[in-house]
């Protein structure tokens, strides 16, 4: 149950910004707008106000807005305030605002987190966060809030400076001098060996503590972190394409499996999480597929370029080379999660 109010919470928020987007852009521009439906199917429950229907339907993975006049198929009358009948400008705003909407909802979660909720940082301090079960330090004595003063006869102040002289002596006996409550205590630890970093480990790590910021730097911060993250998007994505990382992309199952993993462990969490899925949705309708967002601003990009509209005919072409792209997507993706789910590595 959790899972599915999990799975219904994100694609509900995420879709309903990205939605809005076209809709609050569509009325800024005068076209009129025929039906903002949040899912698919038969419609649920709704509600007339103006000319617009508002609806929440059955299928509640997905949603749309219908404008009045978008469908060359229709038989456009070349009204004002029908969307074919917009200038190129007008419709790239129409189409690039839904992608928008995705980014600033991502923004304004992040930043949210960081300056209300606050964000876990590393402690600074030489204060033992956890210990590894069987490690030297587990062994040798160090628990959960002891704070380390000494390693190797040196004074410490910091989590770096003790590590460093960790890292340094693997294999070597260290005599650390700890506080735990209001008395101190003295260890002797031979740091083990790490193969992968060469280096010393005790097999202790720091503690976090949840940290706020203000409300500018988080704003910055949050937009850096919508930026890094289309950037490792897309980065991965070309990876994928020139064969340096196997194809690994997940679908409906995948990310709902996600979901209800991250669910479980909290709404913070969760809340992140929609960030990172927003990101995600609002970058993939950016991508030059026919029938998608990218498609439609491929589209009114040549119209811009011809200096008037594609043919009806070749603009249904066109999408039904998107429905057989975003078939053959969707088949792959499935087929990953798939793998994921049944076969063991």
């Amino acid at each position: 149950m959790i899972t599915i109010l999990g799975i219904t919470v994100t694609f509900g928020i995420v879709v309903l910004f990205h939605e809005l987007g076209h809709f609050m852009a569509a009325k800024g521009m005068g076209v009129r707008v025929e039906k903002f439906s949040m899912g698919f199917g038969p419609e649920w429950f709704g509600f007339t106000k103006g000319k617009t229907r508002y609806k929440v339907c059955l299928f509640p993975l997905g949603g749309y807005v219908k404008m009045y006049g978008e469908d060359p198929g229709e038989g456009t009358k070349g009204e004002p305030d029908e969307y074919l009948s917009q200038k190129w400008w007008k419709k790239m705003i129409i189409v690039c605002s839904g992608s928008l909407m995705n980014f600033v909802l991502a923004v304004l979660i992040f930043t949210f987190l960081m300056s209300v909720v606050g964000v876990s940082v590393p402690d600074v301090r030489p204060v033992v966060g956890s210990v590894a079960p069987s490690s030297p330090a587990d062994t040798g004595g160090i628990k959960e809030g002891d704070v380390i003063l000494s390693v190797g006869g040196e004074d410490i102040s910091t989590w770096n400076q003790m590590a460093d002289i960790i890292h340094a002596n693997p294999g070597k006996k260290l005599k650390i001098v700890i506080l735990r409550g209001t008395e101190r205590l003295k260890k002797e630890i031979v740091p083990a060996y790490d193969k992968n970093g060469k280096i010393g480990l005790i097999g202790i790590v720091t503690r976090m503590e949840r940290k706020r910021y203000g409300i500018f730097y988080s704003l910055v911060e949050s937009v850096k972190s919508v930026t890094a993250l289309c950037y490792l998007i897309l980065h991965s994505l070309w990876l994928m394409i020139t064969g340096k990382l196997p194809p690994d992309i997940a679908g409906p199952v995948g990310i709902a499996q996600i979901i209800g993993k991250v669910t479980k462990t909290g709404w913070l969490e969760l809340a992140n999480f929609i960030g990172v899925i927003s990101v995600n949705l609002g970058l993939f309708n950016l991508f030059p597929i026919p029938l998608v967002d990218g498609g439609h601003i491929l589209t009114i990009g040549i119209e811009a370029i011809r200096g008037k509209s594609l043919p009806p005919e070749k603009i249904k072409i066109i999408q039904n080379i998107g429905i057989l792209i975003i078939l053959a997507i969707f088949i792959f993706a499935t087929y990953q999660d798939m793998i994921r789910l049944f076969v063991k590595k």
